[in-house]
């Protein structure tokens, strides 16, 4: 089998049981060893595209759906505060208008 790279290793050891034989997981190790640079090392290597303009057309009359913000706990509250500061600083989002 093809020695996979760390930064893929564990994703493809959590796909063992999909996997059923040896040739499958094998071709799997080599298709994640073959485009290992696609793959994130770490969250410092992500970043923004800039490959062109996106968006999501709607329908005539389509409406957005309002839905009240879901309490994750104070732990959680804070580790998400922190992403997003992080992410903020890092120019890979943009703060928000909108609730």
């Amino acid at each position: 089998m093809t020695k996979c790279p760390a930064h893929v290793r564990l994703w493809l050891e959590q796909k063992r049981q999909i996997y059923k034989t040896d040739d499958q997981f094998a071709r799997l190790a080599g298709l994640l060893t073959a485009y290992q640079d696609v793959f994130s090392r770490g969250d410092d290597d992500v970043g923004r595209a800039h490959m062109g303009e996106h968006s999501d057309p709607l329908l005539d009359g389509t409406r957005p759906i309002r839905q009240p913000p879901r309490q994750l706990g104070l732990e959680k509250d804070k580790e998400v505060e922190r992403q997003v500061t992080d992410l903020v600083q890092r120019g890979m989002v943009e703060p928000a208008d909108g609730a």
